[in-house]
C-alpha cells in the first residue's frame, strides 16, 4: 500500500532538479491531442499497434537488400515492390526452426549472421553469381571494352611485342587452321 502511494506522490528524491512538474489532470483537448501524438506514431489497432522503428544503418542496409531480392537468385520470381521509398513501419525477426527441420531446411549457426546483407556476403552461390552478372555488365559497357584493350596492347609492348603484328599473326593462323579443315574433310 506504502509503496502504491509513493508511486504516485510527485515530490521525490531529486524532485528540485525537475525542470517542470507533470499535471495530475489534463483537460480533455489535451489527452485528445496526446492520443493524437500517439496514434501517429503507431500504425493502429488493426496492425497490433505497430511503432514506427528507428532506422540505423543495418537496418536501412537490409531493407534495400530487401528491396533488390530479384539479383540474389537468377531462378526466382519476385513481384515487383509496392513504393520505392523505404518502409516507416517494420519489424525485424528471427526464424525459428521446429524440431523436424534439424536436418533439412535448417541453417547452422556457425552460418547465421547478425544481418540479412553479411548473410549475403558469406553465400558463395550469391558472391559467384554477381561476380558474373558484373562481369558480363562490364563486358557490355564500351568504355571498359576500350581500357581492357588499351591494357592488353600496353603489356604487348611491355613484353616487346607489336600488337599490330600480333593480330596479324592469329588471323594467319585462323585462315591456315580453316584451310587444313577443309582440306582434311576433301
Amino acid at each position: 500500500m506504502d509503496d502504491s502511494l509513493s508511486e504516485k506522490c510527485v515530490i521525490k528524491a531529486g524532485f528540485e532538479q525537475n525542470y517542470c512538474i507533470k499535471a495530475f489532470r489534463m483537460s480533455r483537448r489535451m489527452r485528445k491531442k496526446m492520443n493524437r501524438e500517439e496514434s501517429a506514431k503507431t500504425l493502429g489497432k488493426k496492425w497490433f499497434d505497430m511503432r514506427v522503428s528507428d532506422m540505423t544503418d543495418e537496418k536501412k542496409n537490409d531493407l534495400l537488400a530487401l528491396n533488390m531480392r530479384k539479383g540474389w537468385d537468377p531462378k526466382r520470381f519476385y513481384k515487383k515492390n509496392d513504393s520505392k521509398e523505404l518502409p516507416k513501419f517494420f519489424q525485424i525477426g528471427t526464424v525459428v526452426e521446429s524440431k523436424a527441420d534439424y536436418y533439412s531446411s535448417r541453417v547452422p549457426k556457425k552460418d547465421r549472421k547478425r544481418t540479412l546483407v553479411d548473410e549475403l556476403l558469406a553465400d558463395a552461390d550469391f558472391k559467384r553469381f554477381n561476380k558474373k552478372k558484373y562481369s558480363e555488365a562490364l563486358a557490355k559497357n564500351p568504355y571498359y571494352l576500350r581500357m581492357k584493350r588499351k591494357k592488353q596492347r600496353q603489356e604487348l609492348k611491355a613484353k616487346g611485342v607489336d600488337p599490330r603484328h600480333q593480330r596479324n599473326q592469329k588471323k594467319m593462323k585462323r585462315k591456315n587452321d580453316k584451310k587444313h579443315k577443309q582440306s582434311s574433310r576433301e
